[in-house]
C-alpha cells in the first residue's frame, strides 16, 4: 500500500505540474495576444500621412486642387508645385479630388504616395447614362433623355418617389392632387398629354422590368432616367407613346463592408384648406342670408351667446368640424443598407420601414421594403447578377371614403356639419341633415367601421452575361429572367351607429336619436387578388472600336405575361360587431354584384434592334426599333414596327470650332424622328362581337323549358389598330468655361393619329347601340420646348451650384368626334386638351330691375346674382346654347424649377423652388358623367351645410356692391349654380418645394462611436406657396365633394455609416 500511495501521490504531483504549465502557457499566450492587439490598435490609430502630386491631362502640375478624406471634414489643397500632404486615421481612406472644370475623382489610398491625373470636364461625357436595355456614354447619346441621381433625389423629404423627383427632370410634368397617406404620389406625364382617349402615363421600368416605382424605398434608388423622344423610347414600342421612366436600384461597390443607417421623422399639415365658419359666425351669416330673402332671423342672440360662452345644458355648441377633422400627421422612416465587395463579388442589401399616420385620424399607411442586389464574376467571361426585392403594405381608413368624387366622403361631411352643434349630446355623436344624407364627421371617422387593405409584393431578377471574345471582341450574350408576384387582401367592415340629429327651428335646437346614414345593418366585404408577372429577355450585344470608327448594336427578344385572378364578396346582418368574419354574416348584400370573381392572362412579345455608329467621336447615328405585338387587335393587325433614327454632331470636336470658340468645352447638336404606339385606349377582344344576357331570369321558352337568352351588346371592329405617335425632336447640349455653365435645349413636335375614340353619344338612340364602341378616328398634336441651365463652382472650401429648368407644352385636338347636337363654337377641334366650357360671367346684378331686364335661365334672378353673357344674342339664356370655352386644363403648360445647393466644410444646404403657369382649375366641381356643378367652394350653405369664410365675407350685399361673390341665400339659388368664369381660378404658383440643411460631424467625433460618417439634417417640403387663390392648394383637383389636402412637411433625420 505504501508503494501504491507513493505512486498515486507522485502521479497527482505530475498532473498538477502539467496543469500549472498549461495555465502558464495560457497566460503567456494571453500576454502575447494583448501585446499584439495593443501594437495593432496603436498602429491603426496612428494617423497615416499620404502625399503626392496632382497633374492635369497634359501632365502639368495643378495648383489649388481640393482634396478631402471621404466622410470627414479633413481636407487640404495642392501647393504651387501641385503637391499635397494629408493625414487620416483610416488604414485605406478614400480621397476625393475636385477642381473647377475637372471631373471629381475618388481614389482609395492603399499606399502612402499617390500621383493623380485629373480628367477635364469634357471627359464627363464618358459618364454613363441609363438607356433602354442598356447604357451609353453621355457624349454618345443622340436621343432626348434626362437623369437624376440618388443624391439629388434624397434632397427632398422622404415620401412617394414621384413627389421627390418633381422639378428635377426637365420634361417631367407632375401634379400632386392628394395628401392621402399611401396615395399621395403625383400623377406624372412626360411632355404633357398627347392622347385624349388613351393613357398619358409613361411606362415605368425598374431594373429592366415593367414595375411600379412610387412605393419603392428612395434609399434603394441609384438613378431615375426619363426617355422623352421616339429615338430613346422606341425600344419599348408597346405603350411607350407617353415616354418611359427608367429606375435603377443600387448595387454593391468595391471596398470594405459599409453599413449605413438612415432615419427621419416628419410632421405634416395641410398646405391650404378653406377656413369654415364657427358657430357664432354661422348664426350671423345664416341670419343675414334669411333676412336678404325677407325672412326673420333663425338664431337668437341668446342662442349665439350660448355658443360663445358655453351652454350649461349641452344643447348648443361651437364646434369647428374642419379643425376637429385635421391634426398634425407623423411620418417615420428607417433604413439599413449593407454595401461592399471586391472585383469578384459585389453586394447591396437594404431593409426599410416607412410609417405614415395621416393628419386625419384613422387614415394611415405603413410599408416594409427589402432589396438585395448581388453581382458575381464567375469567370473571366461570365458574370451573374441576382436581384430580389419586395415590400409589404398596409392601408387603414374608416368606412366613409376619402375619394374626391365619392358622395358623403369624410371631407364633405366636415364641410356640411353645422358648427353650432356640440361634439356630443346625451352621449351620442351629433350630426345634422342636409339635402343629402346625414352628416357626422367625427363619428364617421371613429364609429363607422374600417377599411383595411394589405398588399405583398415580391420581385426577382436574374441576369447572365456571357462575353464571347473567341468569336469576336466586343460580343456578348445576355439572358434575363424575372418573376414578380403580388397578393392583395381588403376587408371593409361597416358598423351602424346611432347619432343625435340636431335641427334648428324658431323654437330652438331640438335633437332626436336616429340611425346614421349607414343604416341599421352591419356589412362586411372582403376581396382578394393575386398577380404574377413573368418576363424573359434574350439579347446579343456588340461594341467595338476600329480606329476612328465605333460600332455597337443590340438584338433582343422579350416576352412578358401577366397572370391574375380575384374574388370578392359582400355580406350583411352580423349579430356580433366584435367578430367581423364572414361566418357570422346572415346574407349577401342586396345590391347586384354581391360576389364575383375573374381571372386573366395577358401576353405580350416583341423584338428589339438598335445600331449605333460614331466616327471620330464627332458624327453619331443611332437606328432603333421594336417589332411589337398586342393581343388586343385582330391577327393581321397584331404586329407593328416602331422605328426611330437619331443623329448627333459633336461640333466642339471640330478643329475650326475649337479655334474660334475655345471657351466652349462641349457642344453636341442632335435630332431624332420616330414612331411609337399606344393600345391602352381599347379593351381586349373589341375586334370580336360580344354577347350579354338579356336578363338574369329566363327570357325564352324552348320546348317546355325556360332558357336564358343572349344578345349582341357590341359589334365587332376588325379594323381596330394602334394609336400611332410620331415624334420629331431637335436639341443641343453644351458646357462652357471649363464646366462653369451647362446648357441643354430641346424642341419637339408630337402628332398622334388613329386615336381610339369611344363613340357613345355620337349616334341617335334609335340606332340601339349597334355600332362599334371604339374606332380609330381621333387625331391630336403636341409641341413644346425644354431648357436646362446649370452652374457649378468651387472656391477653396466653398462649393455651390444652381440648376434652372423650364418647359412649355401645348396640345390640341385635330380631329375628334363630337355629338351632332353640340354647337359649332363648342366643338373641340383646334382646342387644347382638357379645356373647360361654361357660361361667361359679366359680374353681379346691382339692382333687381337690372336683373329682371336681363335674360335668365331660371327666372327669379335678383340683385347680387350672377349676370351671364348672352353668347348667341338671341335674347335668351340657356346652358346648352350660351356656353363658351372658359378655362384651360388644370395641368400646367409651363413648368419650371430652380435648384440651389451649397457645401462649406461640414455644412450642406439645398433648396428647390418650383413654378407652374398656364393652368386653371374650377371651384365648381367636376362630377363624372354629370359635368361641372356647384360645390361647397362655390355656394354658401351648399346642400344645407356650412360655408367657407371667403364666400360669405366677400358676398354681395347692398352695402357691399363691389363684392366678388354672389348674394347670400338660405335656399338654393338656381341662377348661380352654373359653371362659369366666376368660379375659375388661376392655377399658377411658385412654391418652395424642398429645402434641406445638413451637417456632417468631424471624423474625430464620430470615430469615438465606431462610425465613419454621421450627418444630421433638417428638411421641409411644400413650406411656402405663392398663388392667386390663397384658400386652396394650386395643385388641387377640379374639386367636387372635397379631397384630402396636400401636405407640407417638417422633418429631421440622420445618416450614419459604419
Amino acid at each position: 500500500m505504501g508503494a501504491g500511495l507513493w505512486l498515486s501521490e507522485n502521479l497527482n504531483d505530475t498532473d498538477n505540474k502539467i496543469i500549472l504549465k498549461q495555465k502558464d502557457m495560457r497566460r503567456i499566450f494571453t500576454i502575447i495576444a494583448f501585446i499584439w492587439l495593443c501594437i495593432y490598435m496603436t498602429a491603426t490609430n496612428v494617423p497615416r500621412t499620404i502625399s503626392g502630386t496632382v497633374i492635369d491631362e497634359k501632365g502639368e502640375t495643378m495648383i489649388g486642387v481640393h482634396i478631402t478624406v471621404k466622410g470627414t471634414n479633413i481636407g487640404t489643397v495642392t501647393n504651387i508645385d501641385g503637391k499635397f500632404t494629408i493625414h487620416s486615421q483610416e488604414r485605406s481612406p478614400i480621397l476625393i479630388f475636385s477642381y473647377v472644370g475637372y471631373k471629381k475623382t475618388e481614389i482609395r489610398a492603399n499606399k502612402n504616395i499617390l500621383n493623380v491625373q485629373m480628367e477635364p470636364m469634357e471627359n464627363v461625357l464618358d459618364d454613363v447614362v441609363i438607356v433602354g436595355y442598356g447604357s451609353q456614354k453621355k457624349g454618345s447619346v443622340t436621343g432626348s433623355v434626362a437623369q437624376v441621381n440618388a443624391r439629388e433625389i434624397m434632397q427632398a423629404p422622404i415620401g412617394a418617389v414621384s413627389n421627390m423627383i418633381t422639378g428635377k427632370l426637365p420634361g417631367l410634368v407632375s401634379k400632386q392632387s392628394s395628401g392621402l397617406p399611401g396615395g399621395d404620389g403625383a400623377s406624372i406625364n412626360i411632355r404633357g398629354a398627347s392622347s385624349f382617349a388613351s393613357s398619358n402615363s409613361p411606362v415605368v421600368i425598374v431594373d429592366g422590368i415593367r414595375r411600379s416605382f412610387d412605393q419603392l424605398n428612395p434609399e434603394e434608388i441609384e438613378s431615375i432616367t426619363i426617355l422623352k423622344d421616339a429615338s430613346a423610347a422606341a425600344v419599348y414600342g408597346l405603350q411607350a407613346a407617353a415616354g418611359v421612366i427608367l429606375v435603377t436600384t443600387k448595387k454593391g461597390s468595391e471596398g470594405k463592408l459599409a453599413i449605413k443607417f438612415s432615419s427621419s421623422i416628419a410632421l405634416s399639415q395641410n398646405t391650404m384648406f378653406p377656413e369654415f365658419l364657427n358657430g357664432p359666425e354661422y348664426a350671423y351669416w345664416y341670419n343675414k342670408a334669411r333676412m336678404l330673402n325677407g325672412k326673420d332671423p333663425l338664431f337668437s342672440n341668446s342662442n349665439i351667446r350660448k355658443m360663445i360662452e358655453g351652454d350649461p345644458d349641452g344643447i348648443w355648441g361651437n364646434t369647428n368640424w374642419v379643425d376637429e377633422l385635421f391634426r398634425t400627421g407623423h411620418t417615420t422612416q428607417n433604413t439599413i443598407t449593407i454595401d461592399g465587395g471586391n472585383d469578384k463579388l459585389k453586394y447591396f442589401f437594404s431593409v426599410g420601414y416607412y410609417n405614415q399616420e395621416g393628419n386625419v385620424k384613422n387614415i394611415n399607411f405603413n410599408r416594409y421594403n427589402f432589396r438585395s442586389n448581388v453581382d458575381a464574376k464567375i469567370s473571366k467571361n461570365l458574370s451573374v447578377s441576382i436581384g430580389l426585392g419586395g415590400r409589404k403594405e398596409k392601408r387603414e381608413a374608416p368606412t366613409f371614403s376619402t375619394e374626391k368624387n365619392t358622395w358623403n366622403n369624410i371631407f364633405q361631411q366636415a364641410m356640411r356639419a353645422h358648427p353650432y352643434l356640440p361634439r356630443t349630446y346625451d352621449g351620442y355623436p351629433t350630426g345634422n341633415i342636409t339635402n343629402g344624407p346625414l352628416v357626422s364627421p367625427i363619428a364617421a371617422l371613429n364609429e363607422s367601421g374600417f377599411r383595411k387593405n394589405y398588399a405583398d409584393y415580391f420581385e426577382s431578377n436574374l441576369n447572365i452575361k456571357w462575353d464571347l471574345p473567341w468569336i469576336t471582341e466586343g460580343l456578348s450574350l445576355n439572358f434575363s429572367g424575372s418573376y414578380d408576384f403580388s397578393t392583395t387582401y381588403a376587408k371593409a367592415f361597416q358598423t351602424p351607429f346611432k347619432m343625435a340629429q340636431g335641427t334648428v327651428t324658431e323654437q330652438g335646437l331640438k335633437y332626436k336619436i336616429v340611425d346614421s346614414s349607414i343604416g341599421k345593418l352591419a356589412k362586411l366585404a372582403e376581396n382578394t387578388s393575386r398577380r404574377g408577372f413573368l418576363t424573359l429577355q434574350a439579347s446579343a450585344n456588340y461594341s467595338r472600336t476600329f480606329g476612328k470608327h465605333a460600332v455597337s448594336g443590340l438584338l433582343l427578344y422579350e416576352q412578358y405575361r401577366t397572370m391574375s385572378n380575384e374574388f370578392s364578396i359582400s355580406t350583411q346582418e352580423l349579430d356580433f360587431l366584435e367578430l367581423p368574419e364572414l361566418d357570422f354574416a346572415k346574407e349577401l348584400t342586396a345590391a347586384e354584384g354581391a360576389f364575383g370573381g375573374s381571372s386573366n392572362i395577358v401576353p405580350n412579345a416583341g423584338f428589339v434592334g438598335r445600331f449605333n455608329y460614331a466616327f471620330d467621336n464627332k458624327y453619331l447615328i443611332e437606328i432603333s426599333g421594336r417589332y411589337d405585338a398586342s393581343y388586343k387587335f385582330v391577327g393581321s393587325k397584331r404586329w407593328t414596327l416602331f422605328p426611330a433614327v437619331s443623329i448627333g454632331w459633336r461640333l466642339s470636336e471640330e478643329k475650326f470650332f475649337k479655334e474660334a470658340l475655345p471657351f466652349v468645352d462641349n457642344l453636341k447638336i442632335r435630332g431624332s424622328v420616330g414612331k411609337l404606339g399606344n393600345d391602352t385606349g381599347v379593351n381586349a377582344y373589341m375586334f370580336l362581337r360580344t354577347l350579354q344576357a338579356t336578363s338574369s331570369d329566363p327570357s325564352v321558352v324552348i320546348g317546355s323549358s325556360s332558357q336564358n337568352a343572349y344578345k349582341t351588346n357590341s359589334l365587332d371592329n376588325p379594323d381596330l389598330t394602334w394609336e400611332n405617335v410620331t415624334i420629331y425632336n431637335i436639341g443641343f447640349e453644351s458646357t462652357l468655361w471649363s464646366g462653369l455653365l451647362g446648357i441643354e435645349f430641346d424642341v419637339f413636335y408630337k402628332i398622334t393619329k388613329d386615336i381610339l375614340e369611344k363613340q357613345g353619344g355620337t349616334f341617335a338612340p334609335s340606332v340601339g347601340g349597334y355600332y362599334p364602341s371604339v374606332v380609330n378616328t381621333g387625331k391630336a398634336d403636341n409641341r413644346g420646348f425644354e431648357l436646362a441651365l446649370t452652374h457649378e463652382n468651387r472656391v477653396k472650401d466653398f462649393t455651390y451650384g444652381a440648376r434652372f429648368n423650364i418647359s412649355w407644352y401645348k396640345n390640341r385636338y385635330l380631329s375628334v368626334t363630337d355629338s351632332p347636337n353640340i354647337q359649332n363654337h363648342l366643338k373641340r377641334n383646334g382646342r387644347k386638351l382638357g379645356q373647360k366650357h361654361g357660361l361667361v360671367a359679366l359680374g353681379l346684378f346691382q339692382t333687381d330691375e337690372e336683373a329682371r331686364n336681363w335674360p335668365s335661365i331660371f327666372g327669379d334672378q335678383r340683385a347680387g346674382d350672377i349676370k351671364y353673357l348672352d353668347v348667341n344674342g338671341d335674347g335668351k339664356l340657356t346652358y346648352q346654347d350660351d356656353r363658351m370655352w372658359i378655362a384651360d386644363s388644370n395641368v400646367p403648360q409651363l413648368n419650371s424649377a430652380l435648384t440651389l445647393h451649397v457645401e462649406y466644410k461640414g455644412f450642406d444646404f439645398s433648396a428647390m423652388f418650383q413654378g407652374a403657369a398656364m393652368a386653371e382649375y374650377a371651384l365648381s366641381g367636376y362630377y363624372p358623367g354629370i359635368g361641372y356643378d356647384n360645390t361647397e367652394f362655390t355656394s354658401p350653405f351648399f346642400q344645407q351645410g356650412n360655408s367657407p369664410k371667403y364666400l360669405v365675407e366677400n358676398s354681395w350685399t347692398p352695402e357691399n356692391p363691389n363684392a366678388k361673390y354672389p348674394r347670400l341665400s338660405d335656399t338654393k339659388v338656381q341662377n348661380n349654380k352654373w359653371a362659369s368664369t366666376l368660379w375659375i381660378v388661376d392655377g399658377s404658383y411658385i412654391r418652395l418645394k424642398t429645402i434641406q440643411l445638413g451637417y456632417t460631424l468631424p471624423k474625430r467625433i464620430v470615430s469615438k462611436i465606431g462610425a465613419n460618417n454621421l450627418r444630421l439634417y433638417v428638411a421641409g417640403g411644400n413650406l411656402f406657396t405663392w398663388t392667386e387663390f390663397p384658400y386652396m392648394d394650386p395643385e388641387a383637383p377640379d374639386v367636387s365633394n372635397g379631397f384630402y389636402p396636400q401636405q407640407k412637411t417638417y422633418s429631421f433625420g440622420l445618416n450614419v455609416t459604419f
